[in-house]
């Protein structure tokens, strides 16, 4: 380790009491604008622990053991400490450690697995914190990949690679399970049964794209092929070249590589030869609308309690964190301890690694292989694996910012990528400028504008969420609006596209907080338009000038002819203010074309918060763009249904929505409350760009124990979605 004059420990950082939470949580957000009205409805979860974050406890401890590590090999060298967004700061422990002398620093993050937020913006938040140190220490340059020697740097920082496939870290998570196992077994549970679930901190998945540097990205097969199949030994140190396609794989790839290097001696320690496994994820930060990595471990839980032979139990392994803080503390132990007690299952979750001798023997491992590169030497990385990422410095096609997909963030690039953190938690960057949501032609202004990321408390700065905030799945289980019923979120693919239509940053806190309503309005052609070309264009165009001017918003005009022989056309209103749309309906019926128009259906729709998950919230005012064509059709529960218990009527309405949605994730729904509004107790809209695809949700449906709930559920309005001129284009003429 002569190499280096110093190793500073890289994390994220975390409250240490109650008064630190607030300025925690602006440094988390800053450059965002979010007031701290907003901020305080995510800070108050730290109450639960007293304001403290475990995640100093952890890397205090850590760094102690690391140091003992590093003496017993022999190595006299200090081990600092460095944040994102609390004490120490990351430019505070460069600061300390340059004032002890320290010119040569090797940096080690906290995160063992390669990301965005796991590895490249460590680098940012490194090249941050140089230029804040650039008066008081001169130049301080990020290092190359084989060499700590630069003449023009005053100070050289350099990084390891990530350390997911060490050996120690393999052995330290067996070993976890394995008491994990055992105490469940001594609690009497049945281990045939037990359901093995590891989870990791979900992130975007357009991050989860970009966190390979190559088009190419390979399966575990195939890496595990390249390597000389060498994953399924656990313990084997396989060795592999960086930079090649077969080893350079992603953030969801990278854990799978290390569980099924596991495997096997799991399946050996426990007995267990039929053991398999499966990756959840915790932590969502993000809105409703972008798409992040699924299911989420609260969802998982209730999906396999539903199973016609649910677990005996669940050893629940947070694989995708080194410590105990907040995701763990609070996310799994916690929300996900109470889901699993709601639900009957026997829960036990296995410890991080960060206290296993064996981790921190291969952290060090780390260490030495880096300090050998610098000294210009060709180590060969030991992994259990044989994939990578093994670079310490990342390729510039590699673990892109989800910001700006194909670009590396601006810090990534620029030696000035903005002020640090204040210590009092003051917004060190001025707030971003709003996004602007650009309108179909026919539509007027969008009254539900998205919120942008920048306003969202819920999506504070980090690119995965905040790794040490707590989590959602509790919120979404308070508040619940008795009897609501929501489109179950499918669990079809543990990640989703996103559609470049629709918007990927969606406050659903927002949504559900206001009030928004539909209106659905049905007319039949009363007596044919004029023939003459002009004449006719001008009823359209002074008539859709006279609607517009209630300022509601048009989602779309659709022309449902021939679907029944009693309508023609339906309009999809929204607004705020249940008043606007009788307003916009009466400008309709008021106008030159409302005259050739008779009124034949007429519902109108709340959106209330879903009952089993908030962030299930209508596709109309959630950022989705309208789709080519519309169903719309009322619906009434039976009368039984109401009076079931809700753990019932969730694991319905979850085999309900895997049955229609996870077959069509491309079909968009939008469900409102009808209650005293009609005769109906719910009002439905489906999108989608083809009318198969509407059809087949449809169908799918049938086959669910929740038909046995319904009263009824006509009339049905069907038609693609047309500009009002073309839809008079369309009609009989006189």
């Amino acid at each position: 380790m002569d190499t280096y004059d110093a190793i500073m420990l890289l994390s994220y950082g975390g409250p240490d009491g109650p008064d630190d939470v607030l300025p925690f949580m602006r440094n988390a957000t800053r450059g965002r604008g979010i007031p701290d009205e907003r901020l305080l409805q995510v800070a108050a979860h730290y109450k639960r622990f007293g304001g403290v974050s475990p995640i100093n406890a952890c890397n205090q401890r850590l760094i102690a053991d690391l140091s003992a590590e590093l003496a017993r090999r022999g190595h006299d060298i200090p081990v600092g400490w460095g944040n994102r967004n609390w004490h120490p700061f990351v430019a505070e422990g460069l600061d300390e450690l340059a004032q002890a002398g320290a010119r040569r620093i090797l940096v080690l993050p906290t995160s063992a697995y390669a990301s965005y937020s796991g590895c490249r913006q460590y680098r940012e938040d490194l090249a941050e914190a140089a230029e804040a140190l650039h008066d008081k220490w001169g130049t301080i340059e990020l290092g190359v990949e084989d060499s700590a020697d630069n003449p023009d740097a005053d100070i050289i920082l350099d990084k390891v690679r990530p350390y997911y496939s060490t050996p120690g870290m393999a052995s330290a998570q067996i070993a976890s399970v394995q008491r994990a196992w055992e105490a469940l077994a001594a609690r009497g549970v049945d281990t045939s049964g037990i359901r093995l679930i590891f989870v990791t901190h979900s992130i975007p998945v357009s991050m989860e794209a970009g966190s390979s540097p190559f088009p190419f990205h390979p399966s575990i097969d195939e890496a595990v092929a390249a390597s000389g199949g060498r994953a399924e030994q656990q313990g084997s140190e396989a060795s592999s070249p960086a930079g090649t396609p077969a080893t350079e794989i992603s953030y969801v790839a990278q854990h799978h590589a290390l569980i099924q290097a596991i495997m096997p001696e799991l399946r050996r320690v426990l007995g267990r030869e039929d053991l398999g496994y499966d990756l959840v994820y915790c932590s969502r930060s993000g809105p409703p609308q972008a798409r992040w990595l699924e299911p989420d471990i609260n969802d998982f839980l209730e999906e396999i309690a539903a199973d016609t032979a649910p677990p005996t139990g669940t050893v629940v392994v947070p694989i995708g964190f080194i410590c105990d803080h907040m995701e763990v503390v609070y996310d799994l132990d916690t929300e996900a301890k109470e889901t699993a007690a709601r639900l009957g299952i026997p829960y036990e979750r296995a410890d991080t690694v960060a206290t296993d001798p064996a981790f921190v023997s291969s952290l060090v491992d780390v260490l030495e292989e880096r300090a050998a590169q610098a000294r210009g030497e060709n180590p060969s990385p030991v992994t259990v694996t044989g994939t990578g990422p093994f670079h310490t410095v990342c390729p510039s096609d590699c673990c892109l910012s989800p910001a700006r997909p194909g670009h590396p963030s601006p810090a990534a690039v620029s030696a000035h990528p903005g002020a640090a953190p204040h210590s009092s938690g003051a917004p060190a960057r001025a707030a971003g400028q709003s996004a602007t949501t650009q309108e179909d032609s026919m539509s007027t202004p969008h009254p539900h504008a998205v919120v942008p990321p920048e306003q969202n408390p819920e999506n504070p700065g980090h690119p995965a969420g905040v790794p040490d905030r707590v989590g959602e799945h509790a919120a979404r289980h308070q508040a619940r609006h008795a009897g609501t019923e929501a489109t179950p979120h499918s669990h079809a693919a543990h990640a989703r596209v996103t559609d470049p239509r629709d918007a990927t940053d969606v406050d659903f806190d927002e949504v559900n907080n206001k009030q928004h309503y539909a209106l659905y309005s049905v007319f039949a052609l009363g007596e044919s338009l004029p023939a003459d070309d002009d004449e006719r264009g001008r009823i359209v165009a002074e008539s859709l000038d006279y609607v517009k001017g209630a300022g509601a918003e048009i989602r779309g005009f659709y022309d449902v002819s021939g679907f029944r022989a009693e309508a023609d056309l339906m309009v999809w209103w929204l607004d705020d203010d249940p008043q606007v749309l009788q307003d916009v309906y009466h400008r309709l019926r008021a106008s030159a074309l409302g005259k050739f128009l008779d009124p034949v259906w007429s519902c109108m729709g709340l959106h209330t918060p879903a009952e089993f998950n908030k962030r299930h919230i209508p596709a109309c005012f959630g950022g989705v763009a309208p789709r080519d064509w519309a169903m719309v059709y009322p619906f009434v529960r039976s009368y039984d249904w109401y009076l079931k218990a809700p753990e019932e009527r969730s694991r319905i309405m979850a085999e309900h929505g895997r049955n229609g949605f996870a077959q069509y994730p491309d079909v968009k729904g939008s469900t409102l409350s009808a209650f005293g509004f009609s005769d109906y107790e719910w009002v439905l809209a489906f999108e989608a760009d083809s009318l198969d695809r509407l059809e087949g949700v449809m169908h799918a449906q049938r086959y669910t124990e929740a038909r046995l709930y319904v009263r009824e559920d006509t009339p049905f309005f069907t038609g693609p979605r047309v500009s009002l001129g073309e839809w008079a284009e369309r009609q009989p003429r006189a």
